[in-house]
């Protein structure tokens, strides 16, 4: 035992500094293994429907299909989809000819809670959704051409349309006189 303390003292500051970046980076990884990218879930397709990421080919969407952050859904004329987002988040219904993009769709287990950040770009179209009430430090935002809008607990349904031309514009584009 004597000899033993005869080497701590001399070891103790070294000692700590490893064990204190030891805990250091075992919290960071428990912390980076609490917070998983989500996939939403396909419940419902009436019509004509897929998704597609970056560089790859369009997949047709029906009812267990899994899309991932990144993906572009897309809606045929007179179809519509019902995406579940996530337990914690809710779900969207997009309409016929409506193009979405699932930007980020992320949830960090807090030990006591769920944390999520969900956010959606509506290109073209109309969607509908059904928002579960947040925890605090969760966020939900729906980006359009022209603005974002902040999601908490609620419904919604959001639209944007592209006018290709005039008469698009200004209604019938007859003359009135």
């Amino acid at each position: 035992m004597k000899s033993l303390n005869r080497f701590l003292p001399a070891f103790s500051p070294l000692y700590a500094l490893a064990t204190a970046a030891f805990l250091a980076t075992s919290s960071l990884m428990i912390h980076a293994e609490a917070t998983k990218s989500v996939k939403a879930e396909v419940s419902k397709v009436n019509g004509t429907a897929s998704f597609q990421l970056p560089g790859k080919a369009a997949t047709r969407l029906k009812p267990g299909t899994e899309v991932p952050a990144g993906a572009v859904i897309t809606t045929g004329a007179g179809s519509t989809v019902d995406l579940f987002v996530g337990r914690n988040i809710g779900v969207l219904r997009l309409s016929a000819n409506t193009t979405l993009r699932l930007v980020t769709n992320k949830q960090t287990s807090t030990g006591s809670d769920v944390v999520t950040e969900t956010a959606i770009e509506l290109q073209e179209g109309e969607v509908f959704g059904n928002v579960n009430k947040l925890s605090s430090g969760s966020t939900y935002e729906i980006t359009l051409p022209d603005g974002t809008v902040e999601v908490a607990q609620s419904r919604f349904q959001l639209s944007h349309r592209t006018l290709n031309t005039l008469a698009d514009n200004a209604g019938s584009g007859r003359d009135a006189g």
